[in-house]
């Protein structure tokens, strides 16, 4: 689980870093709130999946349901983020979506290596 917050956590700073530079001011708060939510979506997600035993329909479930959440959520954020002034709804969903595909990435290289249906850390 730490290897995946670490990752995730990193990746959401730099996206938000390096992104700032190339993008004005609705931009970045584009950005922060695209990085926010994020990792409010992916970190419950990922543990979750974690503590579920792989090769079982609960896995297979815990994960379906959380791309299915990815998906809502990415269609609530669009709606909300469309009556905000001062945040660029281009950039906040581009954001958002290449987060939370980057992140999902990121869940079997976390995964790796675990023994008994648990995450190694």
């Amino acid at each position: 689980m730490v290897r995946y917050l670490a990752a995730a956590g990193g990746l959401a700073v730099a996206v938000v870093v390096l992104g700032s530079s190339l993008v004005g001011p609705e931009g970045q708060r584009g950005l922060m709130a695209a990085a926010i939510v994020a990792l409010a979506v992916q970190i419950p997600s990922f543990g979750i999946l974690a503590a579920t035993r792989p090769g079982s329909s609960g896995y297979l479930a815990v994960w379906l349901g959380s791309t299915l959440l990815r998906f809502g959520v990415l269609a609530a954020f669009a709606f909300a983020i469309m009556g905000t002034e001062g945040v660029d709804l281009v950039v906040s969903l581009v954001a958002l979506a290449g987060l939370l595909l980057i992140m999902l990435l990121l869940e079997p290289w976390a995964l790796q290596g675990r023994a008994d249906g648990h995450a190694n850390g």
